[in-house]
């Protein structure tokens, strides 16, 4: 039950991130907003950590975490532009279905043996993430749209489906990755995956200037 309470609570903050990214990022860098969100927490990951020490950690975790860092990093980004751009329904559903279907079929190629209702979860949720990107672009504008207005429509939703497939890869990076670490490094993966995700953030936002 505690699992269940803290998986909800854990989406409740991500949607409220998703939400808060998604609209700074209409008006800024998506790069520079995922910079900032991703120092802010690691501030709040290194109270975290000092109150939860890990019983060991070893190079491999932190690794293991650096690469999910820049998965999580290449994926917020992208996600952000795709929430900027396309219709927000359309981008989270797309991004749902690839980083939850990637782990979970890296999860059954690496042994994983889940039960029958989760497998009836994942069968559904596929076509209904399929279902909800389908749905049109959202518009305010009275009347059919012109020629030239339904061209720049459609190349909207084309490229925020595959910013959102491209987010949904590189989230799924960051679980499968941090799925290898060890149980015994507790939330310290994290931390490498933060300095990972700054650091490579860095790099991007000195060459773009």
């Amino acid at each position: 039950m505690i699992a269940v309470a803290l998986a909800a609570l854990s989406a409740l903050s991500y949607g409220a991130a998703d939400f808060s990214g998604a609209l700074a990022a209409k008006k800024l860098s998506a790069i520079m907003v995922t910079a900032a969100m991703q120092a802010v927490s690691l501030g709040c990951l290194s109270l975290v950590l000092w109150q939860f020490p890990a019983d060991r950690v070893t190079g491999a975790d932190l690794g293991w975490g650096a690469l999910a860092g820049m998965g999580a990093a290449g994926g917020l980004v992208m996600f952000y532009r795709a929430l900027a751009l396309g219709p927000m329904s359309v981008a989270a559903a797309l991004t749902a279905l690839w980083s939850t279907g990637l782990p979970a079929m890296a999860g059954l190629a690496l042994g994983d043996r889940p039960g029958a209702l989760t497998l009836v979860g994942i069968a559904v949720a596929i076509p209904s993430a399929v279902l909800v990107s389908m749905d049109g672009s959202v518009s305010t504008h009275q009347g059919p749209l012109g020629p030239r207005q339904q061209v720049v429509s459609w190349k909207h939703r084309a490229q925020t489906r595959a910013l959102a497939i491209v987010a949904g890869a590189g989230f799924a990076l960051f679980f499968i990755a941090l799925s290898r670490t060890s149980g015994q490094a507790g939330l310290f993966p994290l931390l490498g995956a933060r300095f990972a995700s700054i650091a490579g953030l860095a790099v991007v936002l000195t060459h773009s200037r």
